[in-house]
């Protein structure tokens, strides 16, 4: 019986490099386990929403359909 590979896309909100949330993140890259990938997605570039600008957005950032596509579900989780 083949197993299907876990596939995790992550991501951090801070710009920071040195931030908390990305430093976790380096962290869990090298804490999973046999049979799963982390990938990480960079959100620089990204413009952040602006409730003002809604009808005027902002060009189009960096996009990310090509990862979440690949796989079967999402988790965000931030603090």
């Amino acid at each position: 019986m083949m197993s299907t590979p876990i596939r995790i896309l992550g991501t951090v909100g801070s710009l920071r490099r040195e931030s908390y949330n990305r430093a976790a993140l380096r962290a869990a890259t090298k804490l999973v386990p046999e049979g799963a990938t982390l990938e990480s997605f960079e959100l620089d570039g990204i413009p952040g929403f602006n409730q003002d600008e809604e009808k005027n957005p902002p060009r189009q950032g960096p996009r990310i359909e090509e990862p979440r596509t690949r796989g079967g579900c999402a988790s965000v989780c931030h603090s």
